[in-house]
């Protein structure tokens, strides 16, 4: 009796609610609940389908492209070309300091002259050139692809890598010029020692007069009249220093290009960096067809 009451009010509770347009649902007409086992398993299996494991090589190929965006190619080559510039100036003008000094001893009997302010200057120049190539090569990386995005990410970030390369800029133009100093320094003791082979050349064919010395300062000695020191002054100093001058030009050469890429780089780097939130925003518009 309870049983069939309570069926009654349930029906005139719903009529009463479909009255007002409410639709109501039955339990038989409720959707079934998901096998969350069995989902669970069919996305476990999915990992291990041809799909995935052909995207694990898309990853590998995405990656690789990744690291090759980030590669400063036009940094790295100027670092390149300025260590082999550093090395063959260092070594030549080594070899052009010991023979400048066997040349004063041996031939000219005399003290050789104070070389100390040369001396430092190629050993500040020399110093700061190899730390600007390193410096300029890590600025580069940090500067190249998406590891700018990454690295300046942040107001404080992009003034701090504006600012550095403002300061790499300054002494990349300080030390480009300081190297043009070099490359006529190269040019002056190349031409020296070259009119002193032809002299050397003159006095084979003729020895019966003193080899003439037109750069010495001592007025007592430049004229060599002796075989023994001229053999030592055309044979064992100037053809080799003939040839160290020609190396160091070289490396100067070398290094001056290599400070000409740096100043490039560096301002372009500058400006990527000052520019990098409205390069993001181009990004996001994507090629246009016009």
């Amino acid at each position: 009796m309870n049983g069939g009451e309570g069926r009654r009010s349930r029906e005139a509770v719903r009529n009463s609610i479909r009255s007002y347009g409410v639709k109501v649902m039955d339990s038989a007409s409720l959707p079934l609940k998901k096998n969350t086992k069995q989902t669970e398993s069919q996305e476990s299996v999915s990992r291990f389908s041809e799909k995935s494991l052909h995207s694990q090589y898309d990853i590998r190929e995405g990656s690789c492209k990744e690291i090759v965006l980030r590669i400063p190619y036009g940094s790295l080559f100027g670092t390149f070309l300025c260590i082999l510039g550093l090395v063959l100036a260092i070594i030549s003008f080594t070899r052009i300091t010991s023979l400048e000094e066997m040349m004063y001893k041996d031939v000219l009997k005399r003290d050789p002259e104070p070389e100390l302010v040369r001396q430092i200057y190629s050993i500040v120049t020399y110093t700061l050139t190899g730390a600007l190539a390193i410096l300029s090569l890590i600025i580069g990386f940090l500067s190249t692809g998406d590891t700018r995005a990454e690295v300046h990410n942040t107001w404080k970030a992009k003034l701090g890598g504006r600012i550095t390369c403002g300061i790499l800029l300054f002494a990349s133009f300080v030390l480009l010029f300081s190297w043009l100093m070099g490359c006529f320094y190269t040019g002056w003791g190349f031409n020296m020692h070259r009119i002193d082979r032809d002299n050397c050349d003159a006095y084979t064919n003729d020895k019966s007069r003193c080899l003439p010395i037109p750069f010495e300062t001592d007025k007592r000695r430049r004229e060599l009249c002796d075989g023994q020191e001229i053999k030592k002054f055309c044979k064992d100093y100037t053809e080799k220093a003939l040839n160290s001058f020609a190396i160091f030009g070289c490396g100067s050469l070398f290094v001056t290009i290599s400070m000409s890429i740096f100043i490039c780089c560096l301002a372009a780097n500058y400006t990527m960096i000052r520019l990098e939130s409205k390069l993001q925003e181009l990004e996001e518009l994507g090629p246009r067809r016009f």
